[in-house]
Protein backbone atom coordinates (compact mmCIF):
# COMPACT_ATOMS: atom_id res chain seq x y z
CA UNK A 1 0.00 0.00 0.00
CA UNK A 2 0.88 3.82 -0.86
CA UNK A 3 -0.24 6.60 1.11
CA UNK A 4 0.17 9.66 -1.37
CA UNK A 5 0.73 12.74 0.22
CA UNK A 6 0.83 16.13 -1.53
CA UNK A 7 -1.18 19.42 -1.60
CA UNK A 8 -2.56 18.59 -4.08
CA UNK A 9 -0.42 15.21 -5.01
CA UNK A 10 1.70 14.81 -7.84
CA UNK A 11 -0.94 13.01 -10.29
CA UNK A 12 1.60 12.28 -12.96
CA UNK A 13 4.54 10.41 -10.68
CA UNK A 14 0.95 8.74 -9.31
CA UNK A 15 0.22 6.82 -12.45
CA UNK A 16 3.39 6.39 -13.09
CA UNK A 17 3.93 4.36 -9.40
CA UNK A 18 1.26 2.07 -10.74
CA UNK A 19 2.92 1.12 -13.57
CA UNK A 20 6.16 0.18 -12.16
CA UNK A 21 7.50 -3.32 -10.77
CA UNK A 22 9.79 -1.97 -7.89
CA UNK A 23 7.29 -1.96 -4.99
CA UNK A 24 3.98 -2.99 -6.65
CA UNK A 25 1.62 -1.90 -4.66
CA UNK A 26 -2.67 -2.73 -4.62
CA UNK A 27 -3.71 -0.35 -2.59
CA UNK A 28 -3.39 3.74 -2.63
CA UNK A 29 -4.56 6.24 0.06
CA UNK A 30 -4.86 9.81 -1.57
CA UNK A 31 -5.04 12.76 0.42
CA UNK A 32 -7.72 14.90 0.12
CA UNK A 33 -8.57 18.13 -0.02
CA UNK A 34 -11.83 20.27 0.62
CA UNK A 35 -12.47 20.77 -3.09
CA UNK A 36 -14.24 24.66 -2.17
CA UNK A 37 -10.94 25.45 0.26
CA UNK A 38 -10.20 29.01 -0.05
CA UNK A 39 -6.41 28.96 -0.71
CA UNK A 40 -7.29 26.87 -4.14
CA UNK A 41 -5.47 23.64 -3.67
CA UNK A 42 -9.41 22.07 -3.46
CA UNK A 43 -9.50 22.78 -7.05
CA UNK A 44 -8.02 19.60 -7.86
CA UNK A 45 -11.01 17.89 -6.32
CA UNK A 46 -13.75 20.19 -7.78
CA UNK A 47 -16.71 17.77 -9.42
CA UNK A 48 -17.78 19.51 -12.20
CA UNK A 49 -19.84 18.39 -15.33
CA UNK A 50 -17.47 15.50 -16.88
CA UNK A 51 -14.29 14.51 -15.78
CA UNK A 52 -12.21 17.90 -15.13
CA UNK A 53 -11.17 17.20 -12.03
CA UNK A 54 -7.89 16.07 -12.12
CA UNK A 55 -8.27 13.51 -9.38
CA UNK A 56 -10.73 12.12 -11.12
CA UNK A 57 -8.26 12.32 -14.69
CA UNK A 58 -5.75 10.18 -12.10
CA UNK A 59 -8.12 7.71 -11.42
CA UNK A 60 -9.14 7.08 -15.23
CA UNK A 61 -5.45 7.20 -15.85
CA UNK A 62 -5.16 4.58 -12.80
CA UNK A 63 -7.75 2.29 -14.62
CA UNK A 64 -6.90 2.62 -18.48
CA UNK A 65 -3.81 1.85 -17.02
CA UNK A 66 -4.38 -1.81 -15.71
CA UNK A 67 -4.33 -1.03 -12.20
CA UNK A 68 -6.90 -2.75 -10.62
CA UNK A 69 -5.96 -1.67 -6.61
CA UNK A 70 -8.11 -0.73 -4.21
CA UNK A 71 -7.97 3.48 -3.99
CA UNK A 72 -9.08 5.71 -0.94
CA UNK A 73 -9.88 9.00 0.06
CA UNK A 74 -8.70 10.53 3.31
CA UNK A 75 -10.20 13.76 3.66
CA UNK A 76 -7.67 16.76 5.23
CA UNK A 77 -10.24 18.87 7.80
CA UNK A 78 -7.59 22.00 7.68
CA UNK A 79 -10.55 23.86 9.46
CA UNK A 80 -14.41 22.93 8.74
CA UNK A 81 -15.38 21.86 4.85
CA UNK A 82 -16.38 24.78 2.74
CA UNK A 83 -17.67 21.78 0.21
CA UNK A 84 -21.32 21.03 0.10
CA UNK A 85 -23.55 18.44 -1.57
CA UNK A 86 -26.00 20.04 -3.66
CA UNK A 87 -29.52 18.88 -2.39
CA UNK A 88 -28.32 17.52 0.44
CA UNK A 89 -28.51 18.40 4.08
CA UNK A 90 -25.36 17.14 6.07
CA UNK A 91 -26.07 16.02 9.72
CA UNK A 92 -22.30 16.22 10.59
CA UNK A 93 -18.77 17.30 9.21
CA UNK A 94 -17.60 13.65 8.42
CA UNK A 95 -20.64 12.88 5.91
CA UNK A 96 -19.62 15.35 3.51
CA UNK A 97 -16.59 13.35 2.24
CA UNK A 98 -18.82 10.12 1.44
CA UNK A 99 -21.10 12.40 -0.51
CA UNK A 100 -17.95 14.14 -2.33
CA UNK A 101 -16.76 10.23 -3.26
CA UNK A 102 -20.31 8.86 -4.06
CA UNK A 103 -20.83 11.70 -6.67
CA UNK A 104 -17.14 11.30 -7.73
CA UNK A 105 -18.19 7.56 -8.64
CA UNK A 106 -20.77 8.99 -10.29
CA UNK A 107 -19.09 10.55 -12.66
CA UNK A 108 -16.39 8.03 -12.88
CA UNK A 109 -19.13 5.64 -13.95
CA UNK A 110 -20.47 7.74 -16.33
CA UNK A 111 -17.07 7.82 -18.02
CA UNK A 112 -16.75 4.19 -18.14
CA UNK A 113 -14.19 4.38 -15.14
CA UNK A 114 -14.55 1.31 -12.86
CA UNK A 115 -13.92 0.67 -9.67
CA UNK A 116 -13.65 4.33 -8.54
CA UNK A 117 -13.05 5.34 -4.77
CA UNK A 118 -13.23 2.38 -2.50
CA UNK A 119 -13.31 3.70 1.05
CA UNK A 120 -13.09 7.18 2.80
CA UNK A 121 -10.02 6.91 5.73
CA UNK A 122 -9.96 9.19 8.83
CA UNK A 123 -6.53 9.14 10.13
CA UNK A 124 -7.82 9.78 13.73
CA UNK A 125 -4.59 12.32 14.13
CA UNK A 126 -4.88 14.41 11.70
CA UNK A 127 -8.66 14.79 11.53
CA UNK A 128 -9.20 17.36 13.64
CA UNK A 129 -11.34 15.61 16.05
CA UNK A 130 -13.73 15.39 12.91
CA UNK A 131 -13.99 11.78 13.80
CA UNK A 132 -13.03 10.04 16.63
CA UNK A 133 -12.89 5.75 16.06
CA UNK A 134 -15.12 4.47 18.76
CA UNK A 135 -17.82 1.90 19.17
CA UNK A 136 -20.18 4.60 19.15
CA UNK A 137 -18.67 6.89 16.12
CA UNK A 138 -18.50 3.71 14.07
CA UNK A 139 -22.08 2.80 14.50
CA UNK A 140 -23.13 6.37 13.67
CA UNK A 141 -21.50 6.26 10.60
CA UNK A 142 -22.45 2.67 9.71
CA UNK A 143 -25.93 3.80 10.32
CA UNK A 144 -25.47 6.99 7.91
CA UNK A 145 -24.09 4.95 5.59
CA UNK A 146 -26.65 2.71 4.80
CA UNK A 147 -28.95 5.89 4.31
CA UNK A 148 -27.35 5.53 1.14
CA UNK A 149 -26.67 1.82 0.59
CA UNK A 150 -29.05 0.01 2.26
CA UNK A 151 -27.39 -3.28 1.97
CA UNK A 152 -24.16 -1.76 3.08
CA UNK A 153 -21.57 -3.43 1.74
CA UNK A 154 -24.25 -5.98 -0.09
CA UNK A 155 -25.15 -2.43 -1.90
CA UNK A 156 -23.62 -1.45 -5.45
CA UNK A 157 -21.11 1.19 -5.25
CA UNK A 158 -21.02 0.99 -1.68
CA UNK A 159 -18.15 2.87 -0.29
CA UNK A 160 -16.13 2.02 2.86
CA UNK A 161 -14.87 3.23 6.02
CA UNK A 162 -11.20 3.13 6.77
CA UNK A 163 -9.74 4.25 10.02
CA UNK A 164 -5.63 5.18 10.58
CA UNK A 165 -4.40 4.87 14.09
CA UNK A 166 -1.25 4.03 16.13
CA UNK A 167 -0.19 0.76 16.68
CA UNK A 168 -1.94 0.40 20.49
CA UNK A 169 -4.65 0.28 18.36
CA UNK A 170 -4.26 -3.44 17.06
CA UNK A 171 -7.17 -5.09 18.98
CA UNK A 172 -9.73 -2.65 18.23
CA UNK A 173 -8.54 -2.73 14.72
CA UNK A 174 -9.29 -6.63 14.05
CA UNK A 175 -12.53 -6.11 16.34
CA UNK A 176 -13.77 -3.50 13.83
CA UNK A 177 -12.57 -5.61 10.66
CA UNK A 178 -13.18 -9.09 11.12
CA UNK A 179 -16.25 -9.55 13.40
CA UNK A 180 -19.84 -7.50 13.96
CA UNK A 181 -20.04 -6.57 18.19
CA UNK A 182 -21.79 -8.82 20.10
CA UNK A 183 -25.35 -8.83 19.81
CA UNK A 184 -24.94 -7.99 16.27
CA UNK A 185 -24.60 -4.17 16.94
CA UNK A 186 -22.63 -3.68 13.62
CA UNK A 187 -24.60 -5.01 10.35
CA UNK A 188 -21.29 -5.49 8.79
CA UNK A 189 -17.44 -4.86 10.35
CA UNK A 190 -17.37 -1.41 10.81
CA UNK A 191 -14.48 -0.69 9.17
CA UNK A 192 -13.54 -1.68 5.31
CA UNK A 193 -9.55 -1.10 6.01
CA UNK A 194 -7.81 -0.44 9.65
CA UNK A 195 -4.34 0.61 9.06
CA UNK A 196 -1.64 1.05 12.21
CA UNK A 197 1.03 3.36 12.28
CA UNK A 198 3.87 2.08 13.68
CA UNK A 199 6.17 4.99 14.75
CA UNK A 200 7.87 5.65 18.03
CA UNK A 201 6.72 2.24 19.14
CA UNK A 202 8.65 2.41 22.50
CA UNK A 203 8.28 -0.32 25.72
CA UNK A 204 10.36 -0.58 29.19
CA UNK A 205 10.80 -3.06 30.72
CA UNK A 206 12.49 -3.28 35.11
CA UNK A 207 15.87 -3.96 34.65
CA UNK A 208 19.04 -2.70 37.15
CA UNK A 209 18.53 0.80 37.66
CA UNK A 210 16.75 1.69 34.42
CA UNK A 211 14.53 0.17 32.16
CA UNK A 212 15.79 -1.28 29.20
CA UNK A 213 13.67 0.43 26.51
CA UNK A 214 13.53 -1.10 22.76
CA UNK A 215 12.11 2.26 20.44
CA UNK A 216 11.43 1.39 17.35
CA UNK A 217 11.67 4.85 15.03
CA UNK A 218 10.01 5.18 11.84
CA UNK A 219 11.69 8.66 11.47
CA UNK A 220 14.98 10.14 10.78
CA UNK A 221 15.57 11.98 14.36
CA UNK A 222 16.65 10.29 17.31
CA UNK A 223 14.15 9.04 19.93
CA UNK A 224 13.80 10.92 23.03
CA UNK A 225 13.50 8.14 25.40
CA UNK A 226 16.72 8.12 27.58
CA UNK A 227 19.22 5.25 26.59
CA UNK A 228 17.11 2.95 24.71
CA UNK A 229 17.96 -0.41 23.20
CA UNK A 230 18.46 -0.26 20.88
CA UNK A 231 20.71 3.05 20.84
CA UNK A 232 19.07 4.62 18.58
CA UNK A 233 16.19 4.22 15.67
CA UNK A 234 19.31 3.63 12.53
CA UNK A 235 20.09 0.69 14.67
CA UNK A 236 17.28 -1.68 14.68
CA UNK A 237 17.77 -0.69 11.04
CA UNK A 238 21.37 -1.53 10.42
CA UNK A 239 20.75 -4.51 12.68
CA UNK A 240 18.23 -5.59 9.86
CA UNK A 241 20.61 -4.94 6.76
CA UNK A 242 23.74 -7.09 8.33
CA UNK A 243 21.78 -9.73 9.60
CA UNK A 244 21.91 -12.88 8.62
CA UNK A 245 17.96 -13.81 9.43
CA UNK A 246 16.82 -10.38 10.09
CA UNK A 247 13.32 -10.95 10.60
CA UNK A 248 14.24 -13.25 13.59
CA UNK A 249 16.62 -10.81 15.16
CA UNK A 250 14.17 -7.67 15.06
CA UNK A 251 10.76 -10.06 15.96
CA UNK A 252 12.40 -11.70 18.70
CA UNK A 253 9.77 -13.84 20.74
CA UNK A 254 6.31 -13.37 21.06
CA UNK A 255 5.51 -12.47 24.78
CA UNK A 256 2.65 -10.74 27.08
CA UNK A 257 5.66 -11.39 29.78
CA UNK A 258 8.25 -8.45 29.74
CA UNK A 259 11.42 -10.12 28.68
CA UNK A 260 15.31 -9.02 29.72
CA UNK A 261 15.21 -6.90 26.59
CA UNK A 262 12.27 -5.80 24.64
CA UNK A 263 12.49 -6.27 20.94
CA UNK A 264 9.80 -5.47 18.12
CA UNK A 265 8.25 -8.83 18.45
CA UNK A 266 7.63 -8.11 22.40
CA UNK A 267 6.39 -4.08 21.54
CA UNK A 268 3.77 -5.91 18.70
CA UNK A 269 3.25 -8.85 20.94
CA UNK A 270 2.66 -7.29 24.16
CA UNK A 271 -0.35 -5.38 22.49
CA UNK A 272 -2.15 -8.52 21.02
CA UNK A 273 -1.63 -11.61 23.39
CA UNK A 274 -2.02 -14.95 21.71
CA UNK A 275 -5.54 -17.02 21.87
CA UNK A 276 -5.66 -19.06 24.92
CA UNK A 277 -8.65 -21.03 26.57
CA UNK A 278 -11.68 -19.59 26.07
CA UNK A 279 -9.78 -16.46 25.12
CA UNK A 280 -11.10 -15.88 21.19
CA UNK A 281 -10.59 -13.75 18.25
CA UNK A 282 -10.42 -10.96 17.87
CA UNK A 283 -9.72 -10.38 21.10
CA UNK A 284 -6.83 -12.18 21.07
CA UNK A 285 -3.92 -12.44 17.96
CA UNK A 286 -3.46 -16.07 16.74
CA UNK A 287 -6.35 -16.94 14.38
CA UNK A 288 -7.94 -13.43 13.95
CA UNK A 289 -8.18 -12.26 10.23
CA UNK A 290 -5.56 -9.60 9.74
CA UNK A 291 -5.66 -9.32 5.74
CA UNK A 292 -7.96 -6.18 6.10
CA UNK A 293 -5.11 -3.99 8.44
CA UNK A 294 -2.06 -2.76 7.53
CA UNK A 295 1.01 -2.37 9.20
CA UNK A 296 2.61 1.07 7.84
CA UNK A 297 6.16 2.16 8.05
CA UNK A 298 6.79 5.67 7.19
CA UNK A 299 9.86 6.85 4.30
CA UNK A 300 11.66 9.75 5.10
CA UNK A 301 14.11 11.88 3.73
CA UNK A 302 17.83 12.02 4.81
CA UNK A 303 20.99 14.10 3.71
CA UNK A 304 22.23 10.44 2.98
CA UNK A 305 19.42 9.42 0.26
CA UNK A 306 18.41 7.13 2.27
CA UNK A 307 14.90 5.56 3.02
CA UNK A 308 13.53 4.58 6.38
CA UNK A 309 11.20 2.21 6.41
CA UNK A 310 11.89 -0.91 8.59
CA UNK A 311 15.37 -0.07 8.29
CA UNK A 312 18.08 2.51 6.58
CA UNK A 313 17.39 0.95 3.31
CA UNK A 314 19.99 2.35 0.58
CA UNK A 315 18.40 2.97 -2.40
CA UNK A 316 22.07 1.23 -4.52
CA UNK A 317 23.46 -2.88 -3.90
CA UNK A 318 26.51 -2.92 -2.22
CA UNK A 319 25.89 -0.29 0.13
CA UNK A 320 23.74 -1.65 2.83
CA UNK A 321 20.71 -3.12 1.91
CA UNK A 322 19.42 -3.22 -1.63
CA UNK A 323 15.56 -2.64 -2.87
CA UNK A 324 15.85 -6.61 -3.47
CA UNK A 325 16.97 -7.18 0.08
CA UNK A 326 14.39 -4.80 1.18
CA UNK A 327 11.23 -6.78 -0.66
CA UNK A 328 12.82 -9.94 0.25
CA UNK A 329 12.56 -8.91 3.99
CA UNK A 330 8.82 -7.20 3.61
CA UNK A 331 7.52 -11.04 2.49
CA UNK A 332 10.02 -12.50 5.39
CA UNK A 333 8.43 -10.13 7.33
CA UNK A 334 4.59 -10.63 6.82
CA UNK A 335 5.20 -14.33 6.81
CA UNK A 336 6.91 -14.19 10.19
CA UNK A 337 4.02 -12.16 11.75
CA UNK A 338 2.03 -14.84 10.17
CA UNK A 339 3.25 -17.74 11.55
CA UNK A 340 5.00 -16.59 15.36
CA UNK A 341 1.64 -14.23 15.58
CA UNK A 342 -1.87 -14.65 13.72
CA UNK A 343 -2.03 -17.98 12.73
CA UNK A 344 -0.45 -20.02 15.42
CA UNK A 345 -2.23 -22.00 17.63
CA UNK A 346 -5.39 -21.23 15.03
CA UNK A 347 -7.79 -24.16 15.78
CA UNK A 348 -8.94 -23.80 11.97
CA UNK A 349 -5.04 -22.63 10.92
CA UNK A 350 -6.71 -20.36 8.22
CA UNK A 351 -5.93 -17.01 9.75
CA UNK A 352 -4.92 -14.47 6.95
CA UNK A 353 -1.90 -12.27 7.69
CA UNK A 354 -1.46 -8.22 7.46
CA UNK A 355 -0.22 -6.25 4.88
CA UNK A 356 2.45 -3.59 5.03
CA UNK A 357 2.70 -0.46 3.84
CA UNK A 358 5.14 2.45 2.50
CA UNK A 359 4.51 5.92 4.07
CA UNK A 360 5.07 8.95 1.69
CA UNK A 361 5.35 8.67 -2.24
CA UNK A 362 7.29 11.43 -3.33
CA UNK A 363 10.21 10.48 -0.27
CA UNK A 364 10.97 7.26 -2.15
CA UNK A 365 14.85 7.26 -3.04
CA UNK A 366 15.29 8.06 -6.77
CA UNK A 367 16.29 4.50 -7.87
CA UNK A 368 12.60 3.51 -6.26
CA UNK A 369 10.59 6.43 -7.85
CA UNK A 370 9.24 5.34 -11.51
CA UNK A 371 10.03 8.70 -12.69
CA UNK A 372 13.65 7.99 -12.19
CA UNK A 373 13.81 7.41 -15.96
CA UNK A 374 16.33 9.89 -16.07
CA UNK A 375 16.53 9.93 -19.62
CA UNK A 376 13.28 11.02 -19.90
CA UNK A 377 13.55 14.52 -19.92
CA UNK A 378 10.82 15.57 -21.52
CA UNK A 379 7.94 13.04 -19.47
CA UNK A 380 6.08 11.48 -22.17
CA UNK A 381 7.49 8.01 -20.63
CA UNK A 382 9.30 7.53 -23.75
CA UNK A 383 13.05 8.29 -24.84
CA UNK A 384 13.44 9.68 -28.11
CA UNK A 385 14.04 12.66 -30.16
CA UNK A 386 12.67 15.41 -27.66
CA UNK A 387 15.32 14.27 -25.05
CA UNK A 388 17.85 14.49 -27.49
CA UNK A 389 16.80 17.67 -28.22
CA UNK A 390 16.55 18.91 -25.05
CA UNK A 391 20.20 17.88 -24.03
CA UNK A 392 21.02 19.60 -26.80
CA UNK A 393 19.61 22.95 -25.36
CA UNK A 394 20.50 22.59 -22.23
CA UNK A 395 24.43 21.84 -23.14
CA UNK A 396 26.77 23.39 -20.83
CA UNK A 397 24.17 23.92 -18.03
CA UNK A 398 21.98 21.48 -15.62
CA UNK A 399 19.41 21.68 -17.02
CA UNK A 400 19.72 18.46 -19.21
CA UNK A 401 22.31 16.69 -16.40
CA UNK A 402 21.48 12.79 -16.55
CA UNK A 403 24.18 11.19 -15.21
CA UNK A 404 24.45 13.48 -11.80
CA UNK A 405 27.51 15.15 -12.40
CA UNK A 406 25.82 18.73 -12.40
CA UNK A 407 26.12 19.67 -15.75
CA UNK A 408 24.64 18.56 -19.79
CA UNK A 409 27.67 17.28 -21.73
CA UNK A 410 28.38 14.52 -24.11
CA UNK A 411 28.31 11.75 -21.00
CA UNK A 412 24.68 12.35 -20.71
CA UNK A 413 23.91 12.93 -24.62
CA UNK A 414 25.24 9.32 -24.70
CA UNK A 415 22.78 8.03 -21.88
CA UNK A 416 19.96 9.65 -23.39
CA UNK A 417 20.86 7.38 -26.83
CA UNK A 418 21.65 4.24 -24.95
CA UNK A 419 18.41 4.58 -23.53
CA UNK A 420 16.35 5.33 -26.42
CA UNK A 421 13.31 3.94 -26.89
CA UNK A 422 12.53 2.50 -23.38
CA UNK A 423 11.82 3.90 -19.89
Amino acid sequence: MMWVEGDPPDWPSVVKWTKQQTMPCDKLVIRLIDPDAENGSGTDFKLTAGMSAPVLDCIKQLRDGGFTGEIGMLPYFDGNWVWEPGGVTVGTEWEKPFYWAKQANEILAAASVSPGVFEINFENENSGGILQVSDATLLAVQAFQATLWPQLSGSSGFIGLAATKGYTSALNMLRWTTTPLSGSDFADPPLASGMLELYNMSKCCPGGDNCETTFVDAYSTLPQTPNPSPASPTTIYTRAAAAADPVTDILGTATAVCPPQSDFGFLFGNKTPPCTGTYAPPDCMSGADMSRVWLMYSTETTSLGTIDAFGTWSNEPGQGASIETFKSFCVAFEEAFYTQYWNSGSPSANAKPPRYGVFHLEYLPDSWNPAACAADLSGNDVVDLPDVMYVIDAWGSAAGDVNGDGQTNVADLLVVLAAFGGC
